[in-house]
């Protein structure tokens, strides 16, 4: 049985954390709707289209938070067990959100807190984070995707 490098965990329950998160946005989009989208409108004040669209879009915005829910399951779920797959799809993950938050962020910076720049800051170092673990050798390995050289006889 192939042992589960420590950051493999961490990034696997960050997942898991991920999708928690996600259930308690979708049990407030759908019995709270009104208080979620005041918390939007006070947490950036310039995004007052925001919260107009997404009552626009109800179906569109439910759909979003049950998929992120059952993808962030999966991919911690399958990273725990160090499916190959898993290291793919992490990778390409963080990837696609480090470049759409990159945009999203320089737009907005001039409108948001300092609290927000400071987590905003945080969410791209903890991306680089696991990206750069997930490139190390060992934890390669560990989902097998390293080339074992044969011994010779």
């Amino acid at each position: 049985m192939k042992r589960r490098p420590v950051g493999v965990t961490i990034i696997a329950l960050i997942y898991f954390s991920a999708a928690a998160v996600n259930i308690g946005l979708l049990l407030a989009w759908l019995f709270a709707r009104g208080t979620l989208l005041s918390f939007v409108e006070s947490v950036t004040p310039s995004a007052s289209l925001g919260p107009a669209l997404l009552e626009e879009l109800p179906g569109i915005v439910t759909a979003y938070f049950a998929v992120m829910t059952a993808f962030c399951c999966g991919v911690g779920w399958s990273l725990w067990k160090l499916h190959r797959w898993a290291w793919f799809v992490t990778c390409a993950f963080v990837i696609l959100a480090f470049a759409l938050d990159t945009g999203l962020f320089v737009q907005m910076l001039p409108h948001l807190s300092v609290f927000l720049v400071t987590v905003g800051i945080l969410r791209f170092g903890l991306r680089i984070w696991i990206l750069v673990y997930m490139s190390r050798r060992n934890t390669r390995e560990g989902f097998g995707l390293v080339r074992r050289h044969a011994t010779a006889a």
